[in-house]
């Protein structure tokens, strides 16, 4: 309104409008769309390459360093590398495509593939997820590991049973976190 002049109430006009408006609809078909792939997708590889880097390794530092920076880059600097990534014309993606005789996808014209892509460049910063599944997974005692090894669990049995269980609390957090992200989006 002016503020030069007294403000108009419009009770719940602007409710009315968004509601009436096709747009609005199609934004928010996108966004779920969008909250539906890219929460699971980002969960499961958060939990899995946190697993990963839970292992004694060599190197570890560097690989925990090398899952977490990706997190940090700024937004504008994301959004330039994932416009070369995936050009349809020069791209990384589309050119080792192209060395394999596979003609790739114009990822940023359609619209299955524009959704695809944002999809994949969500999972590119998982950091954060990644570093609060590893300290939940570090903070599970090693006698309920042994205690199912006694037991003659394997390692996929010790995973749905002792690990996920420990860690579900991360999870949940982690997931709430992920659904405001993805509205955000």
């Amino acid at each position: 309104y002016p503020l030069l002049q007294p403000p108009m109430f419009v009770g719940t006009d602007n409710y009315t409008a968004l509601a009436a408006d096709p747009v609005f609809h199609k934004v928010l078909g996108n966004t779920l769309i969008y909250a539906a792939l890219a929460l699971p997708l980002t969960t499961v590889t958060a939990v899995l390459l946190a697993c990963l880097l839970n292992q004694p390794l060599r190197g570890q530092a560097i690989w925990r360093t090398c899952v977490f920076v990706p997190t940090i880059v700024p937004v504008v600097a994301v959004g330039v590398i994932w416009g070369w990534l995936l050009n349809p014309d020069y791209g990384l993606i589309n050119g080792a495509l192209r060395m394999v005789g596979v003609e790739g996808p114009n990822w940023v014209g359609s619209p299955f593939w524009t959704m695809a892509s944002i999809v994949l460049a969500s999972v590119w910063s998982v950091g954060t997820p990644v570093v609060i599944y590893l300290a939940a997974m570090q903070d599970i005692p090693d006698s309920q590991y042994e205690a199912a090894l006694l037991d003659g669990a394997g390692p996929v049995r010790r995973f749905l049973h002792v690990t996920v269980p420990g860690i579900s609390p991360a999870i949940l957090f982690n997931v709430i976190i992920g659904l405001i992200t993805a509205w955000q989006v």
